[in-house]
């Protein structure tokens, strides 16, 4: 008998590995489609956890009648394994093409696109989710009637499925995807399932086994000490639980992309933290419940009071996480991830403890429980997967844009404390509970137990209220939770907890100038700092000039708003696809880069025909955009930040590339600091699978720590006659000059690499995919490694190697002419580039002394004077 127990814990731990993968995988799979929004990933959770609920509330219904409830499990997780296998490899694709008609067809509006969202999220969650949430009841039936009582029951079998969890996010989230794919790591999740109805189908061999309980003499008698509770305020406990609990899950992703790196890893060691403290609490209430039969609802009501005071505790940790120096640690990747892993821990831990006591505790205050084991685990299950479906919809998209993340945590504490105080007067002491203030000296969690009951038995609860409130005011109102830059004495300008993220602008002094900063999840995106509005402006003037007759744009991307203006200068129609709705919120604060694009006055209406900017994630418009563009500029600020990546892929840049008109051209921004020399090669190749005409350009005028890959429909040629032409417009002139990169021939020299010195550089290797996201997690830790010295040496070797020929023509001037002048700067900008790179390895007089060569070479450019610090001739 025992055996067979063993095998069925067995099946359950795999059966929660399965679970995992699948939802780990299936979510990234569907923000592919829907993108990575707020709203995106609360539908596909609403959707997930919907599945979960309905397999439930049907399969509790027949649980306790099946008579092999070991076999009908098995087949259950043999279903499993077929369903998800269909979904994945059959579902997704179909689910895509659905989406794109729908959304393009149907005239909609913000919130029907997301309804439309969540309707075919759960379309095709709906069959293998119901399977798994099918599951449960079954669990709780086979182990239940073995222990005797519901409580203890369902603590043991949560505990171990939920391991299995753990185990699941962490190979699913760490190793899987990484190494051998979203698809495969399907199969990985198939063959789970598989082995455990296998196992399930043995252990159910003998069918007597599981139609009649069998003798536990191990176990005290622990039938329901209060048959006489109702039964709906306890699942409406069960659904407060599971509002709560997604709550703060949300909440504190939130928190920990601020104080974190917020890469790939920090969602998986999230999960991972979050279900092992769950696995632990589940164990410490079957535990409490199996020494002391009656303390599960004093055990509850202090449960839940506790849980209340950990959101204002997780709160004042954030001062402790301001000081954290991610910088110091740029030569060690482990060191990076061991400090990200102890955030999480400190942030996450305690509370999930509480929150995986709450359901076994509630289990054991359940009417007739151990009677209908399949039917009570259900309806606590269907219920609390309600609260889970109503904690993920509201918490990122309503109340933390609308009441912020400090209210929002202290809303669902006072959630908690209410429930607490409920249960703690509804629910009276059981008569097998020690007498008030009796030691309990055979254990330390029961002693805290039975000090937290004597606490609320001496009618103390309005004393614990006054320490919530004493907690909360650790963290004051109007906190800003943001990780400081590098300027310790920044003004904070502007602070906004938007539906996607923490956005503020900064100000800081230097060289005498006050600039601004805007900041996302306290990572930096734009501002006016030299690079940063090179960076803005080039993006939109580079590939608007290599096109021979623009009409439409689009940048991804909204920043300062300086792209969009500088696209509107070439007189194109100008598209910005931007995630998060509070980055052009503040763009007042950068009017001298954007010059009112947005129409402040009208919010976030431009209030002008050739202007249009779109609140919407850029994969999921570049899905539904109506019209191709002549040019699409991928501008992002950092590979490794969580979502990035999905705009780095193969298919990412067919999509781009689809969208295009025929003579349309395609660009995007890429580090070349804080990533190392194989992940930039490999953008550098993903690119080129997509558009085989590419070249790198970079853009000298200053050391600036990006690259611009361009892809072009044809071979590169630069037609310095129409740039001239053209750069003669006196508003492009001066927004080309405040870079510095107003004379056609300047410009061209910015030419890093073409086409055939970029093959050179990217060589053969592996590619950036959806299905394998191999840079997600080979730039996780780089974002403060300095490389740029080291990457455009590498690229200047390709360069010096391979001796571009790339064609030039400036009508009136013979071919010899433009020849030897294209060659001249060149060379100058060979110097330019190593003054860079010995400047950004301090050697500030090797630096000097190459841009003294450059200038020697071209002594009337203003910008070659600037770096040698001369005067032009």
């Amino acid at each position: 008998m025992r055996a067979r127990i063993t095998a069925l814990y067995a099946c359950f731990l795999l059966s929660g590995v399965a679970a995992l993968i699948y939802e780990i995988v299936w979510q990234r799979m569907l923000t592919l489609v829907f993108g990575v929004s707020a709203w995106s990933i609360a539908a596909i959770l609403t959707a997930y956890m919907a599945g979960l609920a309905l397999g439930a509330w049907i399969f509790g219904r027949w649980a306790d009648r099946i008579r092999n409830a070991a076999r009908a499990y098995a087949l259950v997780e043999l279903a499993i394994a077929l369903t998800s296998l269909a979904v994945s490899l059959f579902g997704i694709d179909p689910l895509m093409r659905v989406y794109v008609h729908l959304a393009s067809s149907l005239e909609h509006g913000f919130y029907l696109t997301h309804l439309i969202r969540f309707a075919l999220a759960l379309a095709v969650f709906i069959v293998p989710c119901t399977l798994i949430g099918a599951t449960m009841p079954f669990m709780g039936r086979l182990i239940t009637r073995w222990c005797g009582s519901l409580g203890i029951g369902f603590g043991r079998f949560y505990a171990v499925n939920t391991c299995g969890a753990v185990v699941g996010a962490g190979l699913a989230g760490f190793a899987l995807i990484r190494f051998i794919g979203m698809h495969a790591a399907i199969y990985v999740g198939m063959g789970a399932n598989l082995l455990a109805g296998v196992m399930a189908l043995v252990a159910a061999g003998a069918t007597a086994h599981w139609t009649t309980p069998a003798p536990a003499p191990a176990e005290p008698d622990a039938e329901e000490p209060h048959p006489a509770h109702p039964m709906r305020p306890l699942l409406i406990l069960a659904a407060i639980a599971g509002l709560t609990g997604l709550g703060y899950e949300v909440s504190w992703s939130r928190l920990l992309a601020v104080y974190t790196l917020n890469s790939v890893y920090v969602f998986t060691m999230l999960l991972t933290v979050f279900l092992a403290a769950l696995a632990i609490g589940s164990g410490l209430a079957a535990y409490l419940l199996r020494r002391r039969p009656g303390s599960a609802a004093g055990a509850a009501a202090g449960v839940q009071i506790a849980l209340a005071m950990t959101a204002p505790l997780v709160l004042a940790a954030t001062r402790w996480a301001k000081e954290l120096g991610y910088e110091y640690l740029r030569d060690s990747a482990l060191a990076v991830f061991r400090l990200e892993y102890e955030v999480v821990f400190v942030v996450v831990f305690v509370p999930a403890v509480l929150l995986g006591m709450t359901l076994p505790l509630l289990a054991a205050l359940l009417p007739g429980g151990a009677q209908a084991p399949g039917r009570s685990v259900a309806a606590l299950y269907a219920w609390n997967s309600m609260g889970c479906i109503v904690g993920a919809a509201v918490t990122g998209v309503v109340l933390i844009p609308l009441a912020g993340l400090r209210a929002t945590l202290m809303i669902f504490a006072l959630i908690n404390f209410a429930a607490g105080c409920y249960i703690a007067t509804r629910w009276p002491r059981s008569p097998h509970v020690a007498p008030q203030g009796a030691p309990d000296h055979t254990s330390p969690i029961l002693a805290v137990v039975n000090f937290i009951r004597y606490l609320l038995s001496r009618h103390l609860i309005p004393t614990t209220a006054v320490l919530l409130v004493g907690l909360a005011l650790l963290t004051p109102v109007g906190a800003h939770f943001i990780r400081p830059p590098g300027n310790q004495g920044d003004a904070i300008l502007y602070y906004a907890e938007g539906n996607n993220s923490i956005v503020h602008i900064s100000g800081f002094e230097m060289d005498g100038r006050l600039h601004r900063t805007l900041y996302v999840d306290s990572q930096s995106v734009a501002g006016d700092t030299e690079q940063l509005i090179t960076d803005q402006k080039m993006l939109a003037h580079l590939p608007l000039l290599l096109h021979p007759d623009p009409q439409l744009a689009l940048t991804v991307g909204f920043g300062t708003g300086g792209t969009s203006y500088s696209m509107l200068l070439h007189d194109v129609v100008t598209h910005c696809v931007e995630i998060e709705r509070d980055v052009p919120a503040g763009a007042r604060y950068f009017l001298a880069q954007n010059h009112g694009v947005v129409g402040l006055e009208a919010g976030l209406d431009p209030g002008r025909r050739d202007f249009r900017l779109i609140l919407d994630d850029a994969r999921s418009w570049l899905e539904l955009a109506p019209k191709p563009y002549d040019v699409i500029v991928d501008d992002l600020t950092s590979l490794q930040y969580r979502g990035n990546g999905n705009l780095y892929t193969r298919e990412c840049f067919q999509l781009i590339k689809d969208r295009l008109t025929p003579d349309g051209i395609g660009c995007a921004w890429v580090p070349i600091t804080g990533i190392d020399a194989e992940p930039l090669r490999m953008v550098v190749r993903t690119f080129q699978t997509v558009f085989p005409h590419t070249s790198v350009w970079y853009f000298n005028n200053t050391v600036n720590d990006f690259i611009v890959l361009v892809g072009t429909p044809d071979r590169l040629s630069i037609d310095l006659d129409d740039w001239a032409r053209r750069m003669a417009d006196p508003y492009l002139a001066r927004d080309l000059q405040e870079v510095g990169l107003d004379d056609p021939f300047r410009l061209a020299a910015c030419l890093l690499l073409d086409e055939h010195e970029a093959r050179c550089f990217s060589g053969d290797g592996r590619i950036h995919t959806d299905d394998q996201p191999l840079l997600d997690y080979l730039t996780h830790a780089g974002v403060y490694h300095e490389s740029l010295a080291g990457n455009l040496r590498l690229m200047l070797a390709c360069q010096r190697q391979q001796g571009g020929d790339v064609p030039v023509a400036l009508g009136g001037v013979t071919p010899i002419d433009v020849a030897a002048e294209w060659d001249l700067w060149r060379r100058a900008t060979q110097y330019v580039l190593e003054g860079h790179a010995l400047h950004r390895e301090g050697q500030d007089e090797a630096a000097m002394n190459a841009y003294n060569r450059a200038f020697e070479m071209i002594p009337d450019d203003a910008t070659l004077a600037r770096l040698a610090g001369r005067q032009p001739h």
